[in-house]
């Protein structure tokens, strides 16, 4: 595989990963925004890799799902929502460097080759 595709790879994946976190702290705050509202319906999210051909993952999908009506009928837990807001933020940081980390290489290639 050459390089070109490697990097275009690694960002597909990392932007990917940005959208999954970015849609699981959009879901786990707006459960802590309304965990005293009447009537409201929590959601999750669920993800799932995306594979660009067998075996070779190139990123994630996520998509916000009502929850389950086991769980829906249990009260919100704000730690629980706090917690996953914490790893949200720590992938999407994560995701964050994997492009820049991959933008940096594309510019040095760019250097080397003026």
């Amino acid at each position: 595989m050459d390089r070109h595709k490697t990097i275009s790879s690694a960002l597909q994946t990392a932007v990917s990963g940005l959208q999954a976190a970015s849609l699981r702290a959009q879901v786990s705050a707006n459960k802590i925004a309304n965990v005293n509202t009447d009537g409201f319906q929590p959601s999750e999210v669920r993800q799932s890799t995306v594979y660009a051909a067998p075996g070779r993952a190139s990123g994630v999908r996520a998509a916000v799902f009502a929850e389950d009506r086991e769980r829906a009928g249990r009260a919100v837990s704000v730690t629980t929502d706090f917690i996953r807001l914490i790893e949200a933020r720590a992938t999407y940081r994560a995701n964050a460097a994997t492009i820049e980390t991959a933008s940096s290489l594309v510019r040095d290639s760019i250097n080397l080759l003026a």
